[in-house]
């Protein structure tokens, strides 16, 4: 009998025994195996398979294993550290290069990292393995690594003069006064998407640095903007105050919205994905969008929007007498007993942005009803699960089996 290690996320043998691998056949599926010059050797006999990432840890250094966000703000430890993150790791403006040379071994990161401009040079000699990215914000600045609204509350909460860089998306939609922004602000830089109203890009605009790292978006102001999906009824419509309407996601208009409301209360209407409207509104939905590019669709039926998980039930079909179209942002599991010719009759169009399951012939329905499709389809019929033991293959029977662990060290 042999032992297989299996499903490992991190293993680590870097104080392993002389011993620890006399009986072990098989390592199998492990993302990160960390091991010593004295321990190399080891797995000499052992066969390895799918082994994403091998690294050599050096001699006398700590291991630091974490999950999500880990920050670097000093450096004092007596013996190097080597890092390892699945997530994001900052490092503050005020690391100094010395420290972070003396005391840092190596870097794992499964994600994010993000230095100092004049750190970058020494953080990639530091690291051993990066899946993600390596990104660099401006000397001497307080980084913001989460999407921010700045209004009044926030500016007041700054000290005066800050030096900030923003990483994630930044929102300037409000009412600020100028005096406010030039006394906070001193310089920013923006690395991700900045919206903002158009008289205040004038009033910030000589203390961004760095330009071109952000995509930034001015904005009129009487425009409402939102940075997500958008389903217009007359209840929204009535409280939107503005006659711009821009929005990021998929804006769906609902049947109570007739021809003259939306005349006369939208002037212009902009999505970066898709408007989904009845056919009786079409028409005037495109007069009101002046971007060539938007896409209109126009549907018949009883419109389905799924966010979270739905079932799709025979019954349910049986049931509904008017033809369904389907936009999906969450997940649309297709009942197994529906007939492929049912769900046919059933759907006249499915706009995907999520996940949608389906069986067999169901699949090539769905396929074939597809009018978007940014989501995934599957087709259950063709999914392996493993429900099993594994030890109960005809090829490995009797061997012990060490599966399934986050973190593993012999």
């Amino acid at each position: 009998m042999s032992t297989i290690f299996q499903n490992i996320n991190v293993l680590d043998i870097t104080t392993a025994s002389e011993g620890a691998f006399d009986d072990v056949s098989k390592l199998e599926n492990v993302n990160f195996l960390l091991y010593s010059k004295a321990t190399s050797s080891l797995l000499a006999k052992v066969t390895q398979q799918n082994v994403n990432v091998r690294a050599e840890l050096p001699e006398s250094c700590a291991l630091i294993h974490a999950n999500g966000r880990y920050e670097i703000t000093s450096l004092n430890n007596d013996i190097p550290l080597f890092i390892m993150v699945n997530g994001t790791i900052v490092i503050r403006h005020d690391v100094t290069a010395e420290a972070l040379e003396k005391n840092i071994a190596g870097i794992l990161i499964n994600g994010s990292i993000f230095c100092p401009d004049q750190m970058k040079g020494i953080v990639q000699q530091k690291v051993v393995s990066l899946n993600g990215r390596l990104v660099s914000y401006m000397d001497g600045a307080e980084l913001v690594n989460e999407n921010i609204r700045i209004d009044k509350t926030y500016l007041q909460a700054l000290k005066a003069g800050s030096r900030i860089s923003f990483t994630g998306k930044v929102f300037m939609l409000d009412e600020v006064d100028t005096n406010l922004l030039n006394e906070k602000l001193d310089t920013i830089e923006f690395m991700d998407k900045l919206v903002i109203r158009e008289e205040l890009l004038s009033a910030i605009s000589g203390k961004i640095v760095n330009a071109h790292k952000a995509s930034i978006m001015a904005v009129s102001k009487d425009t409402y903007y939102v940075e997500d999906n958008l389903m217009l009824n007359e209840g929204v419509l009535s409280r939107i105050q503005k006659k711009r309407i821009h929005a990021t996601g998929v804006i769906l208009i609902e049947s109570d919205i007739k021809p003259a409301m939306f005349a006369e209360w939208v002037d212009n209407l902009h999505s970066d994905k898709l408007i989904v409207c009845r056919d009786e509104m079409k028409q005037e939905v495109l007069s009101k969008t002046a971007d060539p590019s938007v896409v209109v669709s126009g549907y018949t039926g009883k419109l389905k929007v799924v966010e979270g998980d739905y079932k799709l039930t025979a019954a349910e079909l049986k049931y509904t007498k008017e033809e369904l179209v389907f936009v999906v942002h969450g997940e649309l599991d297709i009942a197994s007993d529906i007939d492929p010719q049912q769900l046919f009759d059933s759907i006249t169009g499915i706009f995907n942005y999520g996940i949608i399951n389906g069986s067999g012939e169901q699949y090539g329905v769905i396929q074939s009803k597809l009018l978007i499709n940014e989501g995934a389809v599957s087709d259950r019929d063709h999914i392996e699960e493993y429900k099993n033991d594994p030890s109960a293959s005809e090829d490995h029977v009797g061997d012990r089996y060490i599966s399934n662990a986050n973190y593993l060290k012999l």
